[in-house]
């Protein structure tokens, strides 16, 4: 009996707490610009700024979805999902019938990014799939520093998965990594087999390494052949080094104050009047 109250009590305070925790202060929001593009660092160049700034512009003048990124030194010790779903609200983005404003927030410093949607999208832009778009496209980028392509690859990403088209890309290109996997299998277990015959592990070696290369480049299947050619014989010559190597008589082998945005200074855009329920991911580089 005691253990079904405490857990009950358990849950009410985690609920309460969630409650507290989205109470992000209206000091902490920063101040609605009118731009779609919004970095209070400086991470990206005036030029880079404008340059999303006037594709957002088209993209929501073609479809009403508006889609806003702000990139901020951190998040003032708040949860990054609920700043970016204050923000959102704060900012009515997306159309108020449709609720189909989308955050892109970025934390610099926190190293942290979460991709808010409103309820209308929701729907295109599931949770899984701002999850993806944030590690499996943006953050590689990141991690290289390139944060204007991140951002830019990953707003592409985001037209695709309004027009019904992301999840089959990524599904293709699972498919693709899995398979160039396990060629790369063949290719280590042929390397393998190459110590018991050299020319059985040549071969297999040699069928995995073109077929690989053949999926990374996509060339002609002329190519293809001259790749697997040329596999066997590298890999045949390395199996004949090692055997001799072996063979032989003792051989070797050895953020404090206000917000202030830059860049874009033309144009603007109003928020249409939309909110932001808690769809979204996010993730970290």
């Amino acid at each position: 009996m005691y253990r079904k109250i405490l857990v009950i009590l358990a849950f009410i305070c985690a609920q309460m707490d969630t409650l507290v925790r989205a109470d992000i202060p209206k000091g902490d929001i920063p101040s609605f610009n009118h731009k779609h593009i919004n970095d209070y660092v400086q991470l990206l160049t005036p030029e880079q700024v404008n340059e999303l700034e006037i594709k957002l512009t088209k993209y929501e003048d073609t479809t009403s979805t508006q889609i806003a990124v702000v990139i901020l030194p951190d998040a003032k010790g708040h949860d990054l999902a609920e700043f970016a779903i204050a923000i959102g609200n704060a900012w009515h983005l997306g159309q108020k019938d449709k609720n189909n404003g989308v955050l892109l927030l970025i934390a610099k410093d926190d190293h942290k990014m979460f991709i808010a949607t409103g309820g209308g999208a929701e729907g295109p832009l599931p949770d899984v799939i701002c999850k993806r778009i944030v590690d499996k496209d943006i953050t590689p980028k990141f991690k290289h520093k390139e944060y204007f392509e991140g951002i830019n690859y990953g707003l592409d990403r985001m037209f695709l998965a309004f027009r019904g088209e992301y999840k089959a890309v990524a599904e293709e290109e699972d498919k693709r990594t899995y398979f160039i996997v396990w060629c790369a299998l063949i290719c280590f277990v042929g390397a393998l087999l190459g110590f018991v015959n050299p020319w059985i592990g040549s071969s297999l070696g040699s069928i995995g390494c073109a077929i690989v290369q053949n999926s990374m480049f996509d060339p002609s299947m002329g190519m293809l052949v001259l790749l697997f050619l040329i596999a066997f014989l590298v890999t045949l010559i390395f199996h004949a080094i090692i055997a001799s190597g072996l063979d032989g008589d003792g051989g070797s082998w050895s953020s404090g104050g206000g917000y202030s945005s830059g860049g874009f200074s033309g144009g603007g855009f109003n928020g249409g009047g939309g909110s932001f329920s808690g769809g979204g991911g996010g993730g970290g580089w």
